[in-house]
């Protein structure tokens, strides 16, 4: 069952970046020696899917590069043209950035999808033992 909806969630992601690439014209890009600029942040479900979607558009016969962003100023760099698209945005993180975004002109959102975040922190449990940790079971 996880496996089914993990595929669903990676598939709208994909037809999501797809289908905002066409609505703003940068599925054309394979008219334009220009390439599709893909960012490239700091943890793995990001940076595959970001090899992903830039294979999809590469082998669409279009040009792709991947660049090193920040995850908080990628959307400033999407509204100045530096970067073409953004398909992760974790709201309780880059929400505000990606708001502001969004509010100053350049940037939409192409949509949202079902999967649910989780933002916990972990630490064994001899940390707990040792009092190292207040911990409040729920």
């Amino acid at each position: 069952m996880k496996l089914c909806k993990s595929k669903s969630i990676r598939a709208m992601v994909v037809a999501g970046c797809v289908s905002l690439l066409g609505a703003t014209g940068v599925a054309k890009a394979e008219d334009s020696t220009a390439p599709i600029v893909i960012p490239i942040h700091n943890w793995s479900s990001q940076i595959v899917m970001a090899y992903v979607i830039g294979g999809m558009f590469e082998s669409m016969g279009n040009n792709v590069e991947y660049v090193p962003a920040d995850s908080q100023a990628v959307y400033e760099s999407i509204r100045n043209g530096d970067v073409t698209i953004s398909h992760e945005v974790w709201q309780s993180t880059f929400g505000k950035s990606f708001y502001n975004a969004m509010a100053a002109g350049g940037v939409i959102d192409a949509g949202t999808h079902d999967a649910e975040t989780l933002e916990e922190m972990g630490v064994p449990t001899w940390v707990i033992d040792e009092g190292l940790c207040r911990f409040k079971k729920t």
